[in-house]
């Protein structure tokens, strides 16, 4: 008896076929072996049903699997846990006309997950799959109905639309515009020094000085008046023990985030090291959004503490984490396979480290809190008979915790806020200042999106699902409408410009429809909803939507590149403005920009005088420079001297 076993990937079948030994016999799809077409859209109303092609490469791959299938007596389908995994399943089934085939997943490569899941095989779960359909669909109506309009209203081909892809550009471009539209506050407080065993300070409280339209103190006059305070009555003393809870062990989000802060990964290359660390058998499915670890983990982890003298760190309750409401919860989180595997040594360092940070954080998830004893002490001085209030806070570490583990949690971007011990004291104390000093302070705009913090917003906002950031941030970087500049993202004049287009003409590129879209596909998954209506809506709302589109003004400040046909996009340089291709650096093409009233060159045919900025001065040159060298001098005069 032959059974055959089918997977995604080649990288996992040689391991796979070493469990499972004589009898069987392992192959792969390598992903999707067929899909939508690619030069037209493949779906059509008002069945919306869609047309399916195999690829090149997917012909020679289909024509192996029907070879091995036609001597098996088995067939067990493998895919992916995930809902791209049970599609691809029910492709290999359409396709090769199987009639019974067995759906298996596991969440780890090895031997013992592979044999249970042999043990109890099901259906394909068509919710699923028609979840999948229907993302992919939707998908395909919003870039190839929208996007052929939107490069039309601009005058050149190339320019695109994405029903997740456009949103999440706009998230980067509203916040460049509030940067852009920020005032900056200047503000003061007052810190006060204390000798004694320990050197410690304590603030101001602004608070109860600040009038009701007031945000900040701004009277400095005010500040400098207490700097000649000398005593401070202590007035209250409060004192509590803090707990800090170990972190959820990582989903697909907190793995990319965690893969940017701590190593420097982008979404795509974490997503990659992934791949290689679970088709290696070293980690568990990395496409997960379920917090919490099984009961069999779990068991594992406090046998690795109880042998690795950590056994007083371990809680008598499991911790458990309550997840989002849009989580599929397809399976645990991210840990590794074997605990007692300290160093993945895969051969890439990169890779090495982020299975250190998956099994770290795994294991710390199962921790005790970290404890803390926090104390909070309120002064109070008294200047020409008005009392002023002074906060100090204080922070001693009692037990370390999951904190035994990690530094931190390595998701985050902020640093820990530095504190202070606080000697021992008593209230209606009275002290001495040491010193008194004033703050000055600014208000700082809201920061830049990184990858990590565009992954979190994305995922709070409800905006495409975490398995699909990866593909987003590198659609919308390779497409010329976002830069990375000191690993913070932003916008490009380009990017400005779709993002302006799609607003207000097209209900996908609001942040709550495009959420209300993703909770409809989820209840797809869920058998809560049926694939038709979704499809049928969306297609109806955009129909309309492109048809006052076209009727609305051309858009401006886009152009196409005449040496490589993608878009070119406004830049400032240290000559002013200037057109830039976005191939860049395939492509190195820049144009001047030219007032379509320029004076025409004398010196050349079709060269025209632009303002430049030179070392003297503002001067005209041609715009066919270096060609054409000619230059003018501006009309205006200095002033004279008197």
């Amino acid at each position: 008896m032959t059974n055959l076993v089918i997977v995604e990937s080649p990288a996992k079948t040689k391991s796979i076929q070493s469990y499972l030994g004589d009898g069987w016999l392992v192959t792969a799809s390598f992903g999707h072996f067929r899909d939508l077409p690619t030069k037209e859209m493949g779906v059509e109303p008002p069945t919306f049903k869609p047309k399916y092609v195999v690829s090149e490469n997917g012909k020679r791959t289909l024509d192996r699997m029907k070879q091995l299938a036609e001597k098996a007596d088995n067939i067990y389908l493998a895919t992916d846990l995930d809902r791209e995994g049970e599609a691809i399943a029910w492709h290999i089934q359409d396709a090769l006309k199987l009639k019974n085939p067995k759906r298996i997943t596991f969440g780890e490569i090895s031997k013992k997950a592979i044999e249970k899941a042999i043990a109890s095989p099901r259906d394909i779960n068509m919710n699923l799959v028609r979840a999948q359909e229907g993302r992919r669909v939707l998908d395909r109506l919003v870039g190839y109905m929208v996007s052929p309009a939107l490069s039309n209203k601009a005058g050149r081909s190339g320019l695109s639309a994405g029903r997740v892809q456009s949103p999440a550009v706009r998230i980067i471009v509203d916040r460049e515009r509030e940067i852009r539209a920020f005032v900056s506050t200047e503000h003061y407080s007052v810190l006060l020094g204390f000798d004694g065993d320990i050197y410690w300070t304590a603030e101001l409280d602004t608070k109860p000085l600040l009038k009701d339209d007031q945000e900040y103190l701004t009277d400095k006059n005010l500040v400098e008046s207490l700097l000649n305070i000398k005593q401070v009555l202590i007035t209250d003393i409060i004192k509590k023990e803090s707990k800090r809870s170990a972190p959820a062990a990582f989903i697909t989000s907190t793995l990319q985030q965690a893969g940017s802060v701590a190593l420097g990964l982008s979404p795509k290359e974490t997503m990659a090291h992934g791949q290689v660390l679970f088709d290696k058998g070293f980690i568990t499915y990395h496409r997960t959004d379920k917090l919490n670890l099984s009961e069999d983990s779990i068991n594992e982890i406090r046998a690795f503490a109880k042998a690795n003298g950590y056994a007083e760190l371990i809680p008598d309750k499991p911790n458990v984490w309550k997840s989002g409401e849009s989580s599929q919860e397809a399976h645990e989180a991210i840990r590794p396979t074997d605990f007692n595997l300290a160093d993945g040594q895969t051969g890439d360092p990169k890779r090495d480290q982020l299975y250190q940070l998956i099994r770290l954080r795994a294991l710390a998830s199962q921790f005790k809190p970290a404890v803390y004893d926090t104390t909070k002490i309120t002064l109070t001085a008294n200047i020409d008979g008005a009392d002023y209030t002074f906060i100090a806070k204080g922070e001693v570490e009692l037990e370390k915790g999951w904190k035994t583990l990690m530094a931190g949690d390595q998701t985050s971007e902020e640093l820990e806020e530095k504190t202070q011990a606080l000697p021992e004291l008593q209230t209606d104390q009275m002290l001495n200042v040491s010193e008194a000093k004033t703050l000055t302070k600014s208000t700082k705009p809201p920061s830049r999106y990184t990858e990590a913090s565009l992954v979190r917003k994305m995922e709070s906002e409800g905006i495409g699902r975490p398995a699909t950031y990866a593909s987003i941030l590198d659609n919308i970087k390779s497409k010329g409408y976002v830069d990375i500049e000191k690993r913070k993202l932003v916008p490009t004049d380009l990017g400005e410009l779709v993002v302006d287009a799609l607003t207000d003409n097209f209900q996908f590129i609001e942040l709550n429809y495009t959420k209300e879209v993703e909770t409809r596909l989820d209840a797809l998954a869920n058998g809560q909803s049926e694939y038709l209506p979704i499809i049928s809506d969306l297609h109806s709302v955009i129909s309309k939507e492109i048809a006052a589109f076209h009727q609305s003004e051309p858009l401006a400040d886009v152009k196409q590149c005449p040496a490589c046909q993608k878009p070119m996009t406004l830049r400032s340089g240290k000559f002013g403005k200037f057109w830039a291709c976005t191939g860049f650096p395939d492509c190195k093409t820049t144009e001047p920009v030219i007032d379509e009233k320029a004076k025409p060159c004398p010196k050349c045919d079709d060269g025209k005088l632009i303002k430049r900025k030179g070392q003297y001065g503002d001067f005209y040159g041609c715009s066919n420079y270096p060609t054409c060298k000619h230059i003018e001098q501006t009309k205006s005069k200095k002033p004279k001297k008197k």
